[in-house]
């Protein structure tokens, strides 16, 4: 229960350092859904070990299909993400200009 509830903390942090822009965020999102997949991968053994839990473990194996689908458009994605760091990168990454940039238009007279 500890790991699941570590976990999901990290991956919180990571995916809020990921709206910054920082490359830190996806090592650290990617780290604790790493960590996430290997608990719930002995979770999924451990019940397919038994009869009455075999069905659920393999609802679990599809729960895991969605973090990995999303680790790996990430990982070959990487390169395209890179272009979007610093302040307001969440911003631009949405077509708005960053809170400290100013739109200049022509000048009235």
């Amino acid at each position: 229960m500890l790991v699941v509830i570590l976990t999901c903390v990290g991956a919180m942090l990571g995916a809020a350092l990921m709206l910054g822009g920082r490359r830190l965020g996806f090592r650290i999102y990617a780290a604790s859904n790493i960590v996430h997949l290997i608990a719930t991968a002995c979770t999924i053994v451990l019940w397919l070990m038994t009869v009455y839990l075999s069905v659920i473990a393999v609802v679990l194996f599809f729960y895991c299909a969605i973090p990995v689908l999303f680790l790996l458009y990430f990982r070959r994605n990487a390169p395209a993400a890179r272009s979007f760091r610093g302040p307001g990168s969440a911003a631009r990454l949405l077509g708005r200009p960053a809170s400290g940039s100013r739109r200049r238009g022509p000048r009235c007279a």
